[in-house]
């Protein structure tokens, strides 16, 4: 199976300076990017005794795909980790860019779009919906391909939104209830928060942020009260 066939586009990446370490996934693992690290330390300029050092092993020899220590890691050691999704039924992009500071983050995005042809396809066949960008303690959300190529261009966030504990706002199911968005799709309640469930847990691995996770599963579930798991099975195949 393409990668296509599923509609969905992945492009995953680690950047620092001019260096860049990109692949193309089949689904949204296949490897996280800090598996990725951990398989293949020298592409990276380390040692096993490295990533040994800095990481949790909370499942003994295996590395978590969402292990803190290793990630502070990487982003201390000037690394920024890229993530991008693209819905071909929708037209749109998602994703992040993640170091540890502002001007790291934009000169890997500026580098991307200059010298990496995926990462150019992406963010130019699809329309921008959000791209998350962390810079050390500060998040902020691109919402626009006007404001991505903008930010691209100047390393500015125009019309960004910062995320807040308590919402993201912007979303298709902003105004609907779990009970709202059963009553729209004719099923249970309990079918869909069971869905929004599974959602946040494959959402999790685009971004850290549980705020956002949850409002990018709702808006999925939204439009497809079955989303993920179509996305599961079709990610089994």
């Amino acid at each position: 199976m393409s990668l296509n066939e599923s509609g969905i586009s992945y492009y995953k990446a680690w950047v620092k300076g001019s260096k860049i370490i990109a692949w193309t996934p089949r689904g949204t693992g296949s490897p996280y990017h800090l598996q990725k690290v951990a398989t293949s330390p020298k592409q990276f300029g380390f040692t096993k005794s490295d990533i040994d050092k800095n990481t949790k092993k909370t499942f003994g020899d295996v590395i978590d795909p969402e292990d803190s220590k290793l990630n502070r890691f990487m982003l201390k050691n000037d690394w920024v980790k890229v993530q991008l999704d693209a819905y071909d039924s929708a037209g749109i992009v998602m994703g992040g860019l993640e170091g540890s500071n502002a001007s790291s983050v934009h000169s890997a995005a500026a580098l991307l779009s200059s010298k990496d042809r995926r990462f150019q396809q992406l963010t130019m066949k699809y329309a921008v919906d959000r791209i998350q960008i962390i810079a050390g303690r500060k998040t902020d959300i691109i919402m626009s391909s006007d404001d991505w190529f903008r930010y691209v261009d100047t390393g500015r966030i125009t019309k960004s939104r910062r995320i807040r504990e308590d919402q993201v706002k912007g979303g298709l199911a902003d105004d609907y209830s779990d009970e709202d968005l059963a009553k729209k799709h004719g099923v249970s309640v309990e079918e869909i928060r069971a869905q929004i469930a599974k959602g946040e847990k494959v959402e999790k691995e685009h971004t850290d942020d549980e705020v956002l996770a949850k409002e990018i599963a709702r808006d999925h579930v939204y439009e497809d009260p079955k989303y993920y798991d179509k996305l599961a099975k079709i990610e089994g195949e």
